[in-house]
């Protein structure tokens, strides 16, 4: 969740970034920075689910998804790149990711005989990841709406930590007597 909130700022402060990180001649990029980040929330959150892969000896699984995910993204690249341009790479690199997550998870399920994540807690997380990426796509030059949302997460988080929701996390947060 925290990786997702970190991702969803990046989002919301993107064009500000790509302006500030980079000059005028990165400013077309800007629409493939919000999947690219999305990317790199499935490639990070996929440590996860491979840590039971590799707890357990089950590393093949690993080289398996790997050129599965490899092979994926190249020919959705040959197939969206020609049509769509470099913009198409940033999404057929989320779709890799995505899948390359699933599959994990799926094997992990299968090693260890349950979900290691709460299907509940992992699908509004993705869903609110969409819905502000959505955002930050739409709403990209108009940085009112933008940081407004990002005002909105980190109260959101807030409120979270406050009432202990992420004790599911392992987070107490908010609980227990304070001195």
């Amino acid at each position: 969740m925290l990786l997702a909130v970190v991702c969803s700022g990046a989002m919301l402060i993107a064009p500000e970034l790509v302006r500030i990180l980079g000059s005028q001649k990165y400013v077309d990029a800007i629409p493939a920075v919000t999947p690219i980040l999305g990317a790199g929330f499935f490639a990070m959150a996929y440590n996860i689910p491979s840590t039971v892969e590799y707890y357990y000896g089950k590393t093949s699984f690993i080289a398996i998804g790997t050129v599965f995910a490899a092979v994926l993204n190249i020919a959705m690249n040959a197939i969206f790149i020609p049509q769509y341009g470099y913009l198409a790479a940033a999404y057929t690199t989320l779709g890799s990711y995505l899948v390359y997550f699933i599959f994990h998870c799926m094997i992990a399920h299968r090693i260890i005989g349950q979900n290691i994540f709460s299907i509940k807690v992992l699908m509004a997380t993705v869903a609110g990841l969409s819905v502000i990426g959505a955002i930050s796509l739409y709403y990209q030059n108009d940085y009112i709406v933008r940081y407004s949302c990002a005002a909105a997460v980190v109260g959101g988080v807030l409120v979270w930590l406050k009432k202990g929701v992420l004790a599911d996390f392992g987070f107490n947060v908010g609980k227990g007597k304070r001195s």
